[in-house]
């Protein structure tokens, strides 16, 4: 029984949230950066470079969450119309855009920011950083 007890117990492991996730991602690509970036003008830059990123990472799923529940309060209505829905997505595609446009112009920020050793060695730590963001919460 001890056996079965200590096996369950392990199942029940907590998960990790998406927020802990980007944390964890962004801290990981900074201290890879003060291991590979000896500049130290570029340094301070590329880590302002990596909190903009996980910030606009993070922005683009509240972005995500808050159109998901604005179609689900319209879609529980019976009378919603046509044009309050499509007004609703148009919202949400105009603010999806906007979001990921600027992840893709920190994305380019970062690269900038280094030479191409140092870029390999960060580029992992940015698509762990974008699989977190894109992760159930």
């Amino acid at each position: 029984m001890l056996a079965i007890a200590i096996a369950a117990g392990g199942c029940a492991v907590r998960q990790e949230t998406r927020s802990e996730a980007l944390a964890d991602a962004a801290q990981e690509m900074t201290a890879t950066a003060e291991r590979v970036v000896f500049d130290q003008e570029r340094l301070p830059l590329l880590r302002a470079a990596i909190d903009g990123l996980k910030a606009d990472l993070s922005a683009f799923d509240d972005v995500m969450a808050q159109a998901t529940d604005e179609i689900h309060v319209l879609n529980a209505r019976a009378d919603v119309t046509r044009e309050e829905m499509e007004a609703v997505l148009d919202r949400f595609e105009a603010r999806r855009e906007q979001a990921r446009l600027q992840a893709i112009r920190r994305h380019f920020e970062l690269i900038a920011l280094t030479d191409a050793d140092e870029w390999s060695a960060l580029a992992p730590y940015e698509r762990r950083l974008v699989l977190a963001a894109g992760r159930k919460p």
